[in-house]
This record gives structure tokens, C-alpha cells and sequence, in this order.
């Protein structure tokens, strides 16, 4: 598979999936355009919200380990989020 990247992420290809986050920012606005964030794309950072826009359809792992994540807007577009996707993010009060 081939990469892109900006200066936040790491997508495929197309920029349509997120493969990673490698920024220390603690509030992330997703990219529009992007319409899946990828497994273990934001495992472990410290980020504390994230706004997804209405063009991400799937969800998968993506932010277990979070622990400081407190607030996540996900838009009526989303139709998967993966069961384990906020595993560990003890903090998470608003969705």
C-alpha cells in the first residue's frame, strides 16, 4: 500500500483513511475528505477531543489507550465504529 502524509497524519493513498496520527496536539480536527480512521490510528496519544467531519463512514480501533480523551463529536455519516474503538479512554464523558 502506498502513503501520504501531511503535517498530522499519515493516510493511504486516496487520503480517504487515516493510518496514523503523529502530532502531540491535544485537540484534533479530523480532515474532510477522510472517510475511515484506520486501527490503532491514534492508540495511545494525548488528545483530549476530536472532531470527525460528515464525510467519515467507519470507525475502526482507532482511539484505544486515550486515557486523556474527554469529548469526541462523530457526525449521523458514521455507519461502523468498531467495539473496541474507545477501549481504555476511562475520561470519555461526551459523545
Amino acid at each position: 500500500m502506498n502513503y501520504t502524509s501531511d503535517d498530522k497524519f499519515i493516510y493511504n493513498k486516496n487520503k480517504t483513511e487515516i493510518v496514523k496520527y503523529y502530532k502531540n496536539e491535544t485537540s484534533v480536527v479530523i480532515p474532510e475528505g477522510v472517510e475511515k480512521i484506520g486501527n490503532m490510528a491514534f492508540h495511545g496519544k494525548s488528545i483530549t477531543n476530536v472532531t470527525i467531519p460528515n464525510t467519515v463512514k467507519e470507525i475502526d480501533d482507532s482511539f484505544n489507550y486515550c486515557e486523556d480523551l474527554t469529548s469526541i463529536t462523530i457526525p449521523n455519516s458514521v455507519e461502523k465504529i468498531n467495539i473496541g474503538c474507545f477501549e481504555f479512554c476511562d475520561n470519555l464523558t461526551q459523545i
